[in-house]
């Protein structure tokens, strides 16, 4: 999967590897069982960026992801939150996102 670089060099300087949300605007279903490998790179190159265990995926309101995942979600607040992930998605506030939970998330900054 792309995604977005703030994400993933806030993630990585804080450390965060585990209980971590990699949000999407499309809601379709995952078809992936729990604990299966979930590769994701740079958005516009192709350096694979990190690996992790995906562990669940669900449709949730902005302010539900933040209280559920908070700096997890890759950002220090709500507002920039839902900044990111309007500006990177195109949706609007009051709509749903997926909500891909991940875990032992790997950096490999140098691949």
């Amino acid at each position: 999967y792309n995604t977005d670089a703030k994400w993933f060099a806030f993630l990585w300087k804080n450390n965060i590897t585990k209980n971590v949300n990699f949000w999407r605007k499309d809601l379709d279903k995952v078809n992936a069982a729990r604990n299966t490998p979930f590769y994701f790179k740079i958005r516009g190159t192709q350096l694979i960026a990190g690996r992790a265990k995906l562990i669940s995926a669900d449709r949730m309101t902005f302010s539900a992801a933040w209280q559920k995942f908070g700096l997890n979600n890759g950002v220090e607040s709500f507002p920039e939150f839902v900044e990111q992930v309007c500006g990177v998605t195109r949706v609007e506030p009051d709509d749903r996102i997926k909500c891909l939970e991940l875990d032992e998330l790997e950096f490999l900054p140098d691949s």
